[in-house]
């Protein structure tokens, strides 16, 4: 059987404003950093970051591409749980994408013998596509929204939306939260 999402709609805005917002708000933040490390030549720091950026992206590659199922918990949260179509909506998952899902189900979360030895260059993550294709679901999925979720953000959260997704305020319902 599969389970309902347990979140009524006037929660659907403020869960999305804080905890949806927040993934890929640090998915473009994470990628800034690992830009300054690789800069700078910081090795270790770049390896520490570019795991916060897996973990992110797997977060958020779950919840643009699976959708509710029998082993779905009550508390998962899909993008099919807010937009209503999501299946026809959602971009097609790109070769990068494709690559990126059987990585992180190998690499990131698992132990295994299937992880690269040594330095080819195979083994390096090429990050900017990974982030460009989910800002571009984020900004699908927003506009997508039914009127009747107010997206509930604050003041950083606006910034982020309305100038780095180039979304237009005038397409969402939204209230900013002060600080």
């Amino acid at each position: 059987m599969i389970k309902k999402l347990n979140l009524e709609k006037k929660d659907k805005g403020k869960f999305l404003g804080e905890h949806f917002l927040y993934e890929i708000q640090k998915l473009n933040t994470i990628y800034e950093r690992l830009i300054q490390l690789k800069r700078i030549g910081d090795r270790e720091g770049e390896m520490i970051f570019l795991e916060a950026f897996l973990l992110h992206a797997r977060n958020l590659f779950y919840f643009f591409y699976e959708d509710r199922n029998p082993k779905s918990k009550e508390d998962d949260v899909y993008a099919s749980d807010f937009a209503k179509n999501w299946e026809n909506l959602k971009l097609e998952k790109t070769e990068e994408i494709k690559s990126f899902e059987e990585r992180m189900n190998k690499e990131l979360t698992h132990l295994t013998t299937s992880r690269i030895y040594g330095n080819p260059p195979e083994k390096y993550w090429i990050l900017q596509p990974i982030l460009s294709h989910f800002n571009q679901l984020t900004k699908i999925f927003l506009e997508n929204l039914p009127k009747n979720i107010n997206l509930i953000i604050n003041n950083w959260s606006y910034d982020f939306c309305f100038k780095l997704l180039l979304l237009d305020p005038r397409k969402l319902t939204f209230s900013i939260l002060n600080p």
